[in-house]
Order: C-alpha cells, then sequence, then structure tokens
C-alpha cells in the first residue's frame, strides 16, 4: 500500500508502483483527499487519524482479496503518508482504528515523513507527535540531513531510545544534499513556503530514490519467517 503526500496522489507513485509490481506485488493507492487539493496547512482537511482509518480500512479490503496473502501487506509511506504509517505502526492506536477481524500491517516504511513537531508559535501551541512510544510493527525511516520541511532531528532524538526499548525500528539518514521529496521527479525544484513559514526547495535524485526502494523492499520480507 502506497500513502500519499499531503498534496494527494501524483504521477511520482508511479515508479514505486512499477517497483513494487515487478517483485510480484499486488499494490494500492488509497485516496484520502477527499476532494481537498492540499492537505499541507492547518486546520488539515482530512485530520490524521481519519487517513489512519483509511489505511486501516485499506488493509481489511486487501486480506478479503484472493490473491493477497493477509500476513504480508506493507505499507509505504510518503511525507503526510509516512505520519500515518508511523501511527498505525502503534498497538493502540492501531488497535482503535482497525476493522474488526481484520489484520495489521506486517511491516512500514516511511520517507521523508516526520515523527513529530515542536511547538510553532501561533500555529501549533504544543508538540505534535505521530512516532507511537507503543510500536510493535516492524517500521523503517528514510530522512536526509538537507530536508528542511520534516528534519530528520526530531526523530533522531527519540528512534535511539525507542530501538533500546525493544521497538522494531530501523532507519537511515541521507546526506546534506538529499532534500524533502527527493522522489518527486515532477516537482525537481519546486520551491514553496511550508505551513510554517520556512522555504524549502525540492531536489530531484534517482540515485537516491533507487536506494530507497531497494532499502524498503529488502526491510519487507526480512520481518516475515520463511514458510516451511
Amino acid at each position: 500500500m502506497l500513502l500519499h503526500t499531503c498534496g494527494g496522489i501524483r504521477d511520482d507513485l508511479r515508479a514505486w508502483t512499477k517497483a513494487a509490481l515487478k517483485l510480484g506485488y499486488v499494490v494500492l493507492i488509497p485516496d484520502s483527499m477527499r476532494g481537498a487539493k492540499t492537505n499541507c496547512f492547518p486546520p488539515l482537511a482530512v485530520p490524521d487519524g481519519r487517513r489512519a482509518k483509511d489505511a486501516m480500512d485499506a488493509v481489511a479490503h486487501l486480506a478479503k482479496q484472493s490473491f493477497v496473502d493477509p500476513a504480508r501487506i506493507y505499507a509505504v509511506g510518503f511525507s503526510q503518508g509516512t505520519h500515518v504509517a508511523e501511527m498505525v505502526a502503534g498497538a493502540a492506536l492501531a488497535a482503535a482504528v482497525v476493522s474488526p477481524g481484520s489484520p495489521r500491517f506486517a511491516a512500514l516504511a516511511g520517507l521523508y515523513g516526520a515523527c513529530g513537531f515542536e511547538p510553532v508559535p501561533s500555529k501549533l501551541p504544543c508538540c505534535v507527535e505521530y512516532l507511537q512510544r507503543d510500536t510493535d510493527r516492524p517500521l523503517l525511516l528514510l530522512m536526509a540531513e538537507g530536508d528542511n520541511e520534516t528534519p530528520a532531528s526530531f526523530c533522531l532524538e527519540r528512534l535511539p531510545k525507542l530501538k533500546e526499548a525493544g521497538a522494531p525500528i530501523e532507519w537511515h539518514v541521507y546526506p546534506a544534499n538529499v532534500t524533502h521529496c527527493w522522489d518527486c521527479s515532477t516537482l525537481n525544484g519546486f520551491s514553496k513556503s511550508d505551513w510554517r513559514g520556512t522555504r524549502v526547495t525540492y531536489q530531484y535524485s534517482e540515485t537516491v530514490t533507487e536506494d530507497s526502494q531497494k532499502r524498503v523492499f529488502e526491510f519487507f520480507p526480512r520481518q516475515i519467517s520463511p514458510k516451511p
């Protein structure tokens, strides 16, 4: 399952779809936008909790398909989609939105997402945390030093402690020349002010995109014991 950014479904997901299909995966891309043109600025048109419920409803749908192994349903999140992946990787939150009798994700991965945000005066009165303290599903996070839209620092302060506590989490940080949305070929060179007023510019990297796909698609099968 591919969980889109706050900008909705774009052609950039074609590369991930093709890579997954080539490996024999079924691919589902839920559309959580509900007609909104953007979901990037608070108050969100589609709240995080609604997107989490969408993801788990999609798991329930996939689990009913004869061509899907319900024990091997994975998710890859992109930016805001990563926030969704982090949320449903936690036991309590997933239990609150999972459909009765439906399985959960076997493992999840996220690209250039935030683990949370510190308070922002007049925009965010208190901190927001997407990374769950009761994370019990394997979770891989890919971040970049050059990402000033969802900085890796918030994650890197929390991930080691969570892993030490036993959470099945892995992460990788790309160097400072890698930006947010590094796999967004349709947005190469795009510049904007984000919801905090921070100026960000996206730079597409074919090399980092291919490396991201390699890391994600090697991570998933490592989480499942081989069948006899």
